[in-house]
């Protein structure tokens, strides 16, 4: 129970770093004066790579967590 609740609150925690970076990305790109080419282009490929990228870490570490394997080797 404890690791699923742990695997729920990464996956949280992931999910709102992705937006934080997200938002702060878009941002900036706005303030540099990006155009509409920019947010259907290479932001959109940004922001689903973004997330496909942390959906795989979520699974990795959520298979080593219930598989009761050590996370870092020490």
């Amino acid at each position: 129970m404890k690791k699923t609740l742990f695997i729920l609150l990464l996956l949280i925690l992931i999910l709102f770093i992705d937006y934080v970076l997200l938002i702060a990305f878009g941002w900036s790109a706005l303030e540099l004066g990006a155009k509409d080419k920019f947010y259907c282009g290479f932001y959109c490929k940004f922001g689903v790579s973004l997330l496909v990228l942390s959906f795989v870490v979520i699974v990795v570490l959520s298979r080593k967590l219930l598989a009761n394997k050590q996370l870092f080797k020490p």
